[in-house]
């Protein structure tokens, strides 16, 4: 139900100059129950590309499916989309408003048009899923800790059912080991539930430990749509567009360069890397 399909997208802000286009010409498919990985220099299109998904955006040329309907069909429930299609964008806690961190997260289910009581089981189930205990239900989300607060940021998209999650940039300004631990949540949570996840992020790293499959933006194209592993190994041509691959796979082609018999396997973290140098010195 969650296949998201664009078929030759482009958006232009200014109608008048349709050439300056911020995404041209895009086109892929995300099936179903798929964690994808959506990276690309400041300016590529990212954000923007993001916005279209669940119709914050009207693209200018091209169109997009959802669950094989145009989402441009006359009379199409947008509002419906944004339900099942749930966008979080960066620093999602400076949207938490309510006086609890259990109203919060029920509201948008309320929105919806839950009763009371359905609500609040939703928001529970989706506390659980990030990992915030029943003794934080009734405090203010104000006086939560920043990794806490975005927890429960997310949390109230989770409580509203969506069948596809988009996060924008979702471990910005948290610590390494906070952004671990919280990526290795949305994780879990994608193996947990099935649902489709998109994860946009700045961060090689990130991707490289959490994803099963990049696009990657430049320009507002899209340049290429690969497993981590194989976008990885073109080196030279990320370098190109200003992307990194990880560090520690920079490290290890090092060492092969230096005779060290490490394999000629892209390797994506120190977990891989510690494997394959502990081969070499065997």
């Amino acid at each position: 139900m969650s296949t998201i399909e664009l078929s030759h997208v482009s958006y232009s802000y200014d109608k008048d100059h349709p050439e300056d286009t911020t995404i041209e010409d895009v086109s892929f498919t995300v099936e179903q129950g798929e964690l994808v990985g959506l990276i690309g220099q400041t300016g590529s299109g990212k954000s923007t590309l993001i916005q279209h998904l669940n119709g914050l955006l009207k693209a200018t040329e091209g169109d997009i499916r959802y669950g094989g309907t145009s989402i441009y069909t006359p009379k199409y429930d947008l509002q419906g989309l944004r339900f099942e299609v749930g966008l979080v964008f960066q620093y999602p806690e400076y949207q938490l408003f309510e006086t609890s961190v259990i109203a919060d997260v029920s509201y948008g289910p309320k929105n919806q048009g839950c009763s009371p009581e359905e609500a609040r089981e939703r928001a529970i189930e989706a506390l659980g899923l990030v990992g915030i205990g029943e003794d934080l239900f009734e405090k203010s989300p104000f006086d939560l800790s920043g990794g806490q607060k975005r927890r429960v940021a997310i949390a109230g998209v989770l409580a509203m059912h969506p069948h596809v999650l988009i996060l924008d940039e979702p471990a910005a300004g948290l610590d390494p080991e906070g952004r671990e631990e919280f990526l290795s949540q949305i994780r879990q949570i994608h193996d947990r539930t099935g649902m489709t996840v998109i994860l946009v992020s700045h961060s090689m790293e990130d991707v490289a430990r959490f994803v099963d499959r990049l696009l990657v933006m430049n320009r507002g194209k899209l340049l290429m749509d690969g497993t981590p592993r194989e976008i990885f190994s073109k080196t030279e041509e990320m370098n190109q567009i200003g992307l990194f691959v990880p560090q520690v796979t920079y490290l290890v082609q090092e060492l092969a360069k230096q005779g060290m018999p490490v394999g000629d396997q892209t390797v994506l973290t120190v977990e891989e890397a510690a494997e394959a140098i502990a081969r070499a010195l065997k």
